[in-house]
């Protein structure tokens, strides 16, 4: 059995998916979406409803122009935040509800034009006011353009200090940046409720933690995974793309709720497969390692999915 001709005609006889959306409806013009209603011209979103224009959502609804935000509601122009209600234009900032064009807050509540605040209510370019002037004065403010509002801002921005790490409830024995409940991670970015992240970029965890993740990027809730890709709900896997609910596997493309299989391309529910061929328990287990070891021989064994295609795209769709 030479595996690296056949994994390549196997893939490459297959139809592939001009996008990927999981368990998601009525979205137009967007890409890699799972459990995702009515989403438009966005890209990477989960557990998501009625939001356009934006990138990498989780557990967000009605929200437009945002990127890399979670567990918000009604938010427009907001970057980089967790729990936020009816707000916008915001960066680095967490459980706020009624804030608008501010940075880094924490617990805030009807701010405006605010840096560094934590707990703070009624509060206008960090000063204090009571409700009735504060409601008085952001109504004047609103009457400016953002641009107008921008410049302005800008000029109370420069008085602030700077976060040296993006984070939010992160332990300090990790290293990268926007590691929001994560600890033990390593050279890792945008990773949230993740145990030992390394070299690892966009990773989350909803419902529990993801842990022991190495070298994956664009995946959900994996534990003990390497050089996954848009990969979610797995454990024990290596080198697996567009996959979900994969346990103790490898080399799979676009395989769903497969286990102990080696080599596949476009399963689903299966067990036991090699090369997408259905094999008993003890065939599957007698003939794995001569693979593994033809593939090591060979100097394949180890490396990427793309090495062990030859060159062909394997996302095709990014």
């Amino acid at each position: 059995m030479n595996f690296v001709d056949e994994f390549r005609k196997l893939f490459e006889r297959q139809p592939h998916n001009a996008l990927v959306m999981r368990a998601s409806e009525d979205s137009h013009f967007s890409d890699y979406l799972t459990n995702t209603k009515n989403a438009y011209l966005s890209w990477m979103l989960h557990d998501a409803d009625n939001c356009a224009y934006s990138d990498f959502l989780i557990q967000c609804t009605g929200c437009v122009d945002c990127a890399f935000l979670a567990n918000s509601e009604l938010c427009y122009e907001c970057v980089d935040c967790t729990g936020l209600y009816s707000c916008s234009y915001l960066q680095d900032c967490h459980n706020c509800t009624e804030v608008h064009h501010s940075v880094d807050c924490l617990n805030c509540r009807n701010c405006f034009g605010c840096v560094g605040l934590r707990q703070r209510e009624f509060c206008i370019f960090n000063k204090q006011y009571s409700e009735e002037e504060y409601r008085m004065k952001v109504a004047a403010l609103r009457k400016k353009s953002p641009a107008e509002l921008l410049c302005v801002f800008n000029e109370e921005f420069k008085s602030s200090p700077r976060l040296y790490r993006h984070g939010f409830k992160t332990h300090d024995d990790s290293s990268g940046d926007y590691l929001n409940k994560s600890s033990a991670a390593h050279q890792s970015f945008n990773i949230s409720s993740t145990i030992g992240a390394l070299y690892s970029c966009d990773i989350w965890a909803t419902g529990g933690e993801a842990s022991t993740v190495i070298d994956c990027d664009m995946s959900s809730n994996l534990t003990n995974c390497y050089q996954c890709h848009n990969t979610h709900r797995s454990s024990d896997c290596l080198f697996l793309e567009g996959s979900t609910g994969c346990i103790d596997s490898e080399y799979l493309i676009d395989c769903l709720n497969c286990q102990n299989c080696f080599g596949c391309v476009y399963l689903k529910d299966k067990q036991y497969c090699l090369l997408n061929r259905q094999l008993t328990r003890d065939e599957y287990l007698h003939l794995l390692p001569q693979v593994k070891a033809a593939l090591r021989e060979a100097g394949y064994y180890g490396r990427p999915l793309a090495d062990i295609l030859g060159g062909s795209t394997i996302m095709a769709h990014e």
